[in-house]
């Protein structure tokens, strides 16, 4: 299968990036044909990495697909080359080259941030959002952009020039399928009026992570507290002071990333008299060094505003047997388990916030209990495995093609007929699933003897619903009657 693989920027040192990383060669191993296209400058190890593995990496610049009544040309002619039959786009927003694609391919929007969903590319910053792009909450998706100043970054305001509420609208209904990391995603496009049954939700897992979790030393040394990710306001960056200034218990905090709010962080951290507690480590290109500063950390800490789609450092952390502490907002929920995995903070409430890491703090042996419980739950739930086999299932689905299913029990008597006004419709892209929920009336002996009848037979009789929710997975029809 010929893939093609748009994201607007590439850095192995982000959440997209280590995706991409760690999953193409692996869909390419599996026999998918992958041409990734970036629309930023991108740097000599990115095609270090990709090349030899037979990846082809194009270069499209993002300012080509600007205010263009027609895809760049560079576009067209790839894509004619190519071929591709389907199209995964991550965090990549063009009408104009999307309404191309459709035509020649089918299209998946992949979610990794709230870009999609909101112009500042930041998202329910401030409480009151709508996040919906139909006429009316659009006008005040805009209106709350402008009074309530709901970006931080000019990255925020060059969205909000790019592409209006009422165009993103539009742009969301373009794609065949919606990939999301959370439920509260999910959520958040079926307020934008997107179908259901196109959104497909599959849960990350620790990307990039080391080979051998228990090569990492657990309980920690030291009382230390982690932050890792973005220095920026939306990230909670600036409350990280104010909240480990209220912490009782003697620590030592590390923050590693880098950030617009770096500087300011540095002014936070004075304010507070935190110098000698707060180390500040930039970003880390070593892995290595950053899976030991969470294994050795009590505490990973995700003071986020915004509401975070996924959170992967959540689920690396926990991976190393590190507890999070995290606000009980966007996709966050559905891995942090409040008193089991870590705690779950209300909204804005700092001096809680505080007192969870102090209780933690002052009890080693319920942060390393809970450390065990987060490391087994994601070890089981969060695995690249099932993302992996869940995404091929996805894009793998083909365009206009209807798989009918038969539900049967010892029905063999009207089998035959059923079968064939199926056969005679003037449609023909049409095969034929046939479920047999346990019959002792020879209908699986008779099914097996015809040509192009697929038969799944069940262990027994599940009824209806039961039996065509057991074989859904393994459909890959675009419709399924």
């Amino acid at each position: 299968m010929k893939l093609l693989v748009i994201t607007r920027a590439l850095e192995f040192n982000g959440g997209i990036g280590l995706y991409l990383k760690e999953t193409l060669p692996i869909l390419k191993k599996a026999g998918y044909d992958i041409k990734l296209i970036i629309t930023s400058q991108i740097s000599y190890d990115i095609l270090q990495f990709f090349l030899p593995l037979n990846i082809s990496v194009s270069v499209i610049p993002e300012i080509d697909f600007r205010n263009q009544e027609e895809p760049p040309d560079t576009l067209i002619k790839l894509v004619k080359e190519f071929n591709p039959e389907a199209a995964i786009l991550h965090n990549f927003i063009s009408i104009n080259a999307t309404i191309f694609l459709k035509k020649n391919m089918r299209v998946f929007y992949f979610y990794h941030t709230l870009n999609r969903l909101c112009p500042t590319g930041i998202g329910l910053l401030r409480v009151g959002c709508s996040s919906r792009h139909t006429l009316v909450p659009g006008l005040k998706c805009r209106i709350n952009t402008l009074l309530n100043n709901c970006w931080d970054s000019k990255q925020g305001r060059r969205n909000l020039k790019a592409i209006s509420p009422i165009k993103m609208s539009f742009y969301l209904q373009l794609a065949d399928g919606h990939i999301v990391t959370s439920e509260f995603m999910k959520e958040q496009l079926i307020k934008n009026r997107i179908q259901s049954g196109t959104i497909h939700k599959i849960p990350l897992f620790p990307v990039n992570s080391p080979e051998n979790i228990n090569q990492y030393v657990y309980p920690p040394k030291r009382n230390k507290i982690l932050y890792l990710g973005r220095i920026t306001r939306e990230k909670g960056a600036h409350l990280i002071p104010k909240i480990l200034s209220m912490v009782k218990s003697d620590f030592e905090a590390e923050i590693i990333g880098t950030g617009y709010y770096f500087e300011n962080l540095k002014k936070d951290i004075k304010k507070y008299n935190l110098e000698n507690k707060i180390k500040l480590m930039g970003w880390l290109e070593d892995r290595e060094q950053i899976y030991k500063s969470i294994s050795e950390s009590t505490i990973t800490i995700i003071p986020s505003l915004w509401h975070e789609p996924f959170g992967l450092v959540g689920i690396e952390s926990m991976q190393l047997k590190t507890p999070v502490i995290g606000f009980n907002i966007g996709g966050i929920p559905e891995y942090v388990r409040d008193g089991e995995a870590g705690f779950l903070i209300k909204y804005g409430n700092i001096k809680q916030f505080a007192e969870k890491i102090d209780s933690l703090l002052k009890n080693k042996q319920e942060a390393m209990k809970m450390g065990e419980s987060a490391s087994e739950f994601i070890e089981k739930r969060f695995t690249k495995e099932k993302h992996l086999k869940e995404l091929k299932n996805i894009i793998k689905i083909e365009k206009n093609k209807v798989t009918a299913v038969i539900i049967n029990f010892n029905g063999k008597r009207f089998l035959e007929k059923a079968i064939e006004s199926i056969r005679d419709q003037t449609y023909k892209n049409i095969e034929i699933m046939v479920v047999d929920n346990k019959s002792i009336d020879g209908s699986v002996e008779y099914l097996q003897k015809l040509n192009g009848i697929e038969v799944k037979v069940m262990d027994d009789n599940l009824g209806i619903g039961p039996a065509v929710n057991k074989i859904l997975p393994e459909i890959s029809s675009e419709y399924l009657f």
